[in-house]
């Protein structure tokens, strides 16, 4: 992914290429960020699919957007759901041929496949070998719930809270693979560092709550990033891991490595972008 680039900048830069006799039976798939890209052509190899990415899935939406009238059988998007899957946007994005992941976004994907094993098998202290993988993503998704709760709350709501201030290693708490979080400590943090912030202390508290009670899909409420931040907070203890530095970055690397495409296989998404592929030639 080139930095520098806008979406404007890809955009006339696929026309290009499409305009090109070389490239006229390729199909362009724009992917959201450096870290999809990694996945998805590790998974989907074909000399007919040329895979791009850009930061945002916002931009990688307007890419399409731009492209799709033009360029409807040449181009497609691949973004990670958010909350898409749950307020029902996922089926907008088909206007302009955008797919989004069946559950929250790649990393959970993953995550919920045995990618994970492999990681465990590469990090776990023998003595911890099989209470990690009996254990150790229930526990990640019991504190990754109730971060995605909060996230929920501020997409719908649009409250402007900034969780790329909010440090994880302060609030998550963890002795072996008993794991937790406290909410009020949390929400005090977001308010404090998010100066655009719509709402008090005592009425995000609410909202929090009320949509909990909703008992959403916990694949479809928790961020793969909160998950693969918590599991390394998990990891770094000496009982559980031979590698007490262990961080996020190894963590979301060791999944990719570790994702076959046979496990893409059997997902929602890939049945769709499969038939998609078929109709268009191209087989991965």
């Amino acid at each position: 992914m080139r930095e520098t680039l806008t979406y404007e900048d890809l955009v006339n830069q696929i026309k290009m290429l499409l305009a090109h006799p070389k490239h006229h039976n390729k199909l362009f798939m724009v992917v959201e960020g450096d870290s999809d890209l990694k996945l998805f052509r590790s998974i989907l190899k074909n000399e007919s699919l040329e895979i791009e990415s850009f930061k945002g899935k916002t931009n990688v939406i307007r890419i399409l957007q731009s492209l799709n009238e033009d360029y409807p059988d040449s181009v497609i998007g691949v973004c990670d759901s958010d909350f898409d899957n749950i307020t029902g946007d996922s089926e907008n994005h088909l206007d302009y041929q955008v797919y989004v992941t069946c559950h929250h976004d790649s990393e959970v994907m993953m995550l919920n496949s045995k990618a994970l094993d492999s990681l465990i098998d590469e990090y776990a202290d023998p003595n911890a070998h099989q209470q990690l993988h009996d254990r150790l993503l229930d526990a990640a998704f019991k504190v990754a719930y109730k971060l995605g709760v909060l996230r929920w709350v501020n997409h719908v709501e649009d409250l402007k809270i900034r969780f790329k201030a909010l440090s994880l290693v302060n609030h998550v708490n963890v002795n072996n693979l008993e794991v937790d979080i406290s909410i009020d400590d949390v929400i005090e943090e977001l308010i404090d560092k998010s100066v655009n912030c719509r709402i008090g202390q005592p009425e995000l508290k609410g909202l929090y709550q009320d949509y909990l009670d909703r008992d959403e899909d916990k694949f479809q409420i928790c961020c793969g990033h909160d998950l693969t931040a918590i599991i390394a907070i998990i990891l770094r203890q000496r009982t559980l891991s031979i590698d007490a530095n262990i961080n996020v970055r190894s963590i979301e690397q060791g999944l990719r490595l570790g994702y076959q495409k046979r496990f893409f296989d059997q997902t929602l998404l890939a049945e769709t972008l499969y038939k998609l592929f078929e109709e268009r030639n191209v087989t991965v």
